[in-house]
């Protein structure tokens, strides 16, 4: 994800929401159930409002944070 982000892609484009489609199947089995809409478009929000979060993903890139949150959003939106 970061790689793509850095390369220029759109957190709408589809590459990346196949890659994000994998993050939410990996959050599934977290959870013992898949995300629905609500849940994951809710997980982005905490990614976006938790400092530790914001902390944690922002080391790995500049960006990435806002990035992650509108893939996981435009995922949810479309394509749950």
């Amino acid at each position: 994800l970061i790689l793509m982000m850095q390369a220029g892609k759109a957190a709408h484009d589809a590459e990346v929401l196949d890659l994000i489609a994998r993050h939410h199947k990996w959050v599934g089995q977290w959870w013992n159930k898949q995300p629905d809409a609500q849940s994951y478009a809710g997980l982005a929000d905490m990614y976006k409002y938790t400092p530790d979060f914001v902390t944690r993903y922002e080391r790995l890139a500049d960006g990435f944070t806002d990035f992650l949150v509108g893939a996981m959003k435009t995922f949810a939106t479309e394509k749950l």
